[in-house]
C-alpha cells in the first residue's frame, strides 16, 4: 500500500467470492502484528469497493482503476483518512 505523503506500508486484504456471488474478507497488517482480521461489512458493485473492518476502525471505500486490478480511494481510521493505491 501506497500512502500518499507518508512512503509505504503493507496491508494485506484476502477478498472471497462464494458461488451466491458474496463476498468474504480478511486483513492483515504485518507491521502492527495484526494478522487475517476478519472484515465485518464488504460490498463491491460497479467496481466501488466499501470495506470496513469492525472494531479495529478501519474502512476503505475505493473504485477498481485500470486493467491492472488497482483500487483508489480512501483509508479511514480513528486517527483520520488517508488517501492510497491497493493493487494485486
Amino acid at each position: 500500500m501506497q500512502v500518499e505523503g507518508m512512503g509505504r506500508t503493507t496491508f494485506v486484504l484476502d477478498l472471497y467470492r462464494d458461488a451466491a456471488g458474496e463476498y468474504t474478507a480478511y486483513f492483515s497488517l504485518p507491521y502492527r502484528g495484526v494478522r487475517y482480521q476478519k472484515v465485518e461489512e464488504i460490498s463491491f458493485d460497479n467496481d466501488v469497493i466499501h470495506i470496513e473492518t469492525g472494531p479495529s476502525g478501519l474502512d476503505f471505500n475505493g473504485k477498481l482503476t485500470g486493467d491492472d486490478l488497482k483500487f483508489k480511494g480512501e483509508w479511514n481510521q480513528y486517527s483520520g483518512m488517508l488517501k492510497l493505491r491497493i493493487k494485486e
